[in-house]
């Protein structure tokens, strides 16, 4: 369990973050949305330790995370973030190389791969739909090519906790809900979502965000409801609601402006 204790983020002297309050399960889905700029990252950050807390704490399964080594947190949570890092920055490396990272945290200084890390990962590929891929060059893949790639980098990591900030960015509609069916089916998970029907169908909790601040937080049925949601993202909500599912839709104002082509 990951837990958040009135935490605060601070950029620039103003609060990105502000007595923020939550906890990822050991079990479950924990939606993050909100509008942007609301702090959602940021939030998801501060639950790895990438960002100094100005005030509060963060416990990783009871274990204070500012106290707590690297490399442990690292065989405890894994991250799939929005920000492309070294491995997208073209240098040569396979698909089957960048999840075969994952494996790293778990193995010693100068440790050799052995034929488990060979196979969690070559699982961590199936589950993405990447096995026909795995020898392909990183700098040849698409956007939804390459976030898959990530994801299951972080599956081969085999921790308790995943985090991860927008997984759906780049894929199709498939693989959307490929991807988020997986990380509900994972023993505990965080996940930041612009999407509010794919947060409605695929997040046990959801907390949503405005300004840097919880303004509300409990299943989908009690938080996708139009009170909720018109004042954070300053838009009429319609909800529907078939055979238990949630569908929310955005109709369109009346004061919508034409655009006038060139």
């Amino acid at each position: 369990m990951i837990s958040a204790e009135n935490i605060q983020v601070t950029y620039a002297g103003r609060p990105a973050i502000d007595g923020v309050s939550l906890t990822v399960p050991s079990h479950g889905t924990l939606g993050l949305v909100g509008p942007n700029g609301s702090g959602k990252t940021t939030l998801l950050r501060a639950l790895y330790g990438a960002v100094p807390l100005t005030a509060g704490r963060v416990l990783l399964d009871g274990d204070d995370l500012a106290a707590t080594r690297r490399r442990d947190i690292a065989t405890r949570i894994a991250v799939v973030a929005q920000e492309r890092d070294a491995t997208s920055s073209g240098m040569p490396m396979s698909i089957a190389d960048l999840v075969m990272l994952g494996r790293l945290p778990h193995q010693g200084f100068g440790t050799r791969t052995t034929g488990h890390d060979r196979a969690v990962a070559a699982g961590a590929l199936d589950a993405v739909g990447l096995t026909a891929l795995a020898r392909r060059d990183l700098t040849r893949l698409s956007g939804g090519e390459h976030q898959r790639a990530l994801i299951a980098r972080a599956l081969a990591q085999q921790t308790p906790h995943i985090l991860l900030d927008e997984p759906t960015n780049h894929l199709d509609i498939r693989y959307q809900h490929e991807i988020l069916e997986l990380v509900s089916s994972l023993p505990g998970s965080a996940v930041v979502l612009h999407d509010l029907n794919l947060a409605a169908r695929y997040c046990d909790q959801i907390v949503v965000l405005d300004c840097g601040r919880v303004v509300a937080e409990g299943t989908p049925c009690e938080v996708l409801v139009p009170a909720v949601l018109e004042p954070v993202y300053q838009r009429p909500v319609t909800r529907v609601d078939i055979d238990g599912e949630i569908t929310l839709v955005f109709p369109r104002t009346a004061d919508r402006k034409t655009v006038r082509q060139p």
